[in-house]
């Protein structure tokens, strides 16, 4: 079911990389392989490159928002999401919500 979900994910390394970390972590090092392969074989999932100016945005937001405890890899996805024009993200973290996106589900 998980992996399901994930499929319809866009992914930068940084999310792919803190995905698999926690896979590792919480259901083994067997698991976490199977959903590497599985998400290196996608023709779903848009695996994006961090560049120079996603990063520069990126660290933008990081710098400005003082008040709010946001990892450097949800502030990519913000940058990523602003640039797009995307308001809305698949997510269980309240600090999409806390910068102004709508959250599924």
């Amino acid at each position: 079911m998980l992996r399901a979900i994930l499929l319809f994910i866009c992914q930068t390394w940084d999310i792919i990389d803190e995905t698999l970390t926690g896979i590792r972590y919480s259901m083994g090092h067997r698991e976490a392989v199977q959903w590497g392969i599985d998400i290196l074989a996608s023709k779903v999932i848009e695996k994006m490159v961090v560049d120079e100016e996603i990063f520069d945005l990126a660290w933008e937001f990081f710098e400005t928002y003082k008040d709010k405890k946001l990892s450097f890899t949800d502030c990519t996805s913000f940058a990523i999401m602003k640039k797009r024009g995307i308001g809305r993200a698949f997510s269980f973290d309240g600090d999409f919500k806390s910068m102004g996106f709508a959250l599924l589900p």
